[in-house]
């Protein structure tokens, strides 16, 4: 097969796995994506909803609180005001004063201003009852046993909102809006009121646009649905529609639920105490995801496509055509056994120095052929003679390999005792010792029970122990791999003073702990950014404080940064019993330590400066020690800035 047929079907490959990953991956993404948007819009709208509706009832507050004030509706006299206490749908007509017929005027026209509004109403202490239109049924009626009349009456000089109620003289649930009315001293001696039906109150609702198909309701503080777009459920509990979420619905003031087979995103209003809810189909969610699906997958493939097309056009001009010139001299070369062939490309890059080199390769070739045949020539002179020689040589080969592969064994098989080892401390120690950290922490929290002083104290010596050994555990695996050749570095950029005062704030209270100070000094630095592994950094600045803190018992710690245009230098000094001369030379080797034996009061294997010393040899850099007995030492670091990166430095 061609090289650009392997590449097409790679490149064709590589576009069905893509569109294949995606399409596994992106519903799942997509799915949580969408509902956290369709929560966050659908709740903004039902704050929009609340915000019109709470204005709205505010404003029916307000003008019902007008109302009361009308000098006609407060007038306490209801001498021959129309009662209908023992009415008779057979015996009754209306006889209307002409101070009751001022009152019914302002009723109807608060009335004909409020479209939701289904009627305005007054009811008295004597019974008497003006409404701000006939009643459909001149039945018996005492106002003064009415849920509105009621309440108003329990709360003079507010305006509140009632439950749901049955009119007596039609099918209409209806909540009032009312208010009592009181004489000076602050008894009651009547009510007014208007009412909205859950009908028109559902109607109002429904008039809001959620941009798709779904169901909107309304319920009260009591759980009563006082609007929906299914008939039905009006005046119905909202556990109809909640089943076992009831109470989570209830007791949260916004959220989403997963019902039977919809979504329900609901949102509560701090000035009504009502709930809004919208009940929103899976099938419209699955639809919706369906579409963004199918157009990203599409502009997924436009865009694999054009890069294919562009890639393919590219390595033709650049790779395929050149190596294609390449093949057709060297399949001539063989055919032909001529050497004198012309290689003639105008690619650069590695495509151009593969043809300058089998150009070399050729003439040298060439040349060297010239010297075999001439070395043929005279050794075919001396040839039953070199031929013992060769035997001779032979032998004497086999047996030097043979003693190469032995060691080569025995060098591999040590490499993977080695391997082994490493394994094996890194599982059989690292995994325990986390686990008797997390569970002494488990317990020294309390989670497990209380714990009197001597345990507290005894866990937190298992606990400290543990952790000391970790990271001895750790410092012996670093410096394993760091000799072996095998830590990886990241190579970002990094800045050293952010990272410094990280190490300075997390190390500060084991430094307050022993009386010190730790302070950082930056009066030169112009924020130079280092090219290197962020965390292996802040592992050097942590290992150098951590090492003064150790051997420091007064005194402060100061870590000091300046910017020497090519590089940063960063010096950590303290105020310890310092080091001696002779030391000086060996501290930076493994294991090794300036307080040993048996005496020693300072723990530690020996690894945390020959690690610091390689970890900063990687990242190009270097560092120096100062030290006098007694005074106290500094650690010096020179690491490349960025800036001195891009010199070459």
């Amino acid at each position: 097969m061609k090289l650009r047929s392997k590449v097409l079907l790679l490149y064709f490959c590589i576009m069905i796995l893509v569109l294949i990953c995606v399409g596994i991956l992106l519903p799942s993404s997509l799915h949580e994506k969408n509902l956290g948007r369709i929560q966050t819009d659908t709740t903004n709208q039902l704050k929009h909803i609340d915000f019109a509706l709470s204005n709205f009832i505010s404003e029916l507050e307000n003008d019902v609180r007008q109302l009361k004030d009308d000098e006609d509706v407060r007038y306490p006299d209801d001498t021959g005001f129309t009662s209908f206490l023992n009415a008779s749908e057979d015996t009754f007509h209306y006889s209307i004063t002409s101070h009751e017929q001022a009152i019914i005027n302002e009723l109807n026209s608060f009335r004909l201003t409020h479209p939701v509004v289904n009627s305005a109403y007054m009811g008295r202490e004597t019974g008497t009852f003006v409404r701000s239109h006939p009643r459909p049924n001149s039945t018996a009626y005492d106002p003064r046993t009415r849920p509105w009349y009621i309440l108003a009456k329990d709360h003079p000089g507010e305006v509140r909102i009632t439950d749901p109620y049955q009119s007596v003289t039609s099918p209409d649930l209806n909540i009032g809006i009312v208010s009592a009315l009181t004489y000076p001293n602050g008894s009651v001696y009547g009510v007014i009121g208007a009412d909205i039906t859950l009908v028109d109150l559902t109607k109002y609702m429904t008039e809001f646009d959620f941009g798709r198909d779904v169901k909107i309701i309304l319920v009260n503080k009591t759980g009563t649905i006082l609007a929906a777009k299914d008939p039905s459920l009006i005046f119905k509990n909202i556990s109809q529609v909640t089943e076992d979420h009831t109470e989570t619905f209830m007791q949260s003031e916004e959220g989403m639920m997963t019902l039977h087979d919809s979504y329900l995103i609901y949102y509560t209003s701090p000035h009504l105490g009502w709930k809004y809810g919208v009940v929103i189909p899976f099938s419209q969610i699955e639809r919706e995801m369906f579409d963004s699906i199918i157009t990203i997958l599409i502009f997924v493939f436009i865009a694999l496509i054009l890069l294919s097309l562009l890639t393919i056009i590219i390595l033709d001009r650049t790779v395929i055509n050149p190596i294609s010139t390449l093949t057709t001299v060297a399949r001539r070369i063989t055919e032909t056994g001529d050497l004198n062939q012309e290689i003639i490309t105008d690619t650069g890059g590695e495509i151009g120095e593969l043809a300058h080199s089998f150009s070399t390769m050729i003439a040298t070739i060439q040349v060297k052929e010239d010297a075999r045949q001439m070395a043929i020539d005279e050794l075919s002179q001396y040839r039953d003679h070199l031929s013992e020689i060769v035997k001779e040589r032979t032998l004497q080969l086999e047996e030097a390999n043979i003693n190469l592969l032995h060691a080569k064994e025995r060098a591999e098989d040590a490499d993977r005792l080695k391997s082994a080892f490493l394994a094996t401390m890194s599982h059989e120690l690292r995994t325990p010792l986390n686990s008797i950290i997390g569970f002494t922490g488990i317990l020294l929290q309390g989670l497990a029970g209380p714990l009197n002083g001597e345990q507290e104290k005894q866990l937190g010596l298992v606990q400290y122990s543990a952790r000391h050994l970790l990271d001895l555990i750790n410092d012996v695996l670093d410096i394993s791999k760091i000799e072996a050749g095998e830590l990886k570095i990241a190579h970002e950029p990094v800045d050293i003073a952010s990272s410094i005062k990280s190490v300075v704030k997390t190390i500060q209270p084991i430094a307050a702990g022993k009386g010190l100070e730790v302070v950082v000094n930056e009066p030169e630095l112009a924020h130079g950014i280092i090219i290197g592994d962020r965390r292996r950094l802040e592992q050097v600045i942590m290992n150098l404080i951590s090492n003064a803190i150790k051997f420091t018992e007064t005194g402060t710690i100061s870590v000091t940064i300046r910017d020497l245009s090519d590089h940063v230098e960063i010096s950590v000094k303290d105020t310890g019993i310092g080091i001696n001369k002779e030391d000086l030379n060996t501290i930076f080797k493994p294991f090794h330590q300036i307080d040993t034996g048996t005496t020693r009061k300072h723990e530690g294997t020996g690894l945390g400066l020959s690690i610091t010393k390689k970890l900063v040899e990687l990242h190009g850099g270097d560092i120096t020690v100062q030290s006098t007995i007694g005074e106290g030492s500094v650690f010096t670091i020179h690491l490349p800035t960025q800036k001195g990166e891009e010199h070459g430095v």
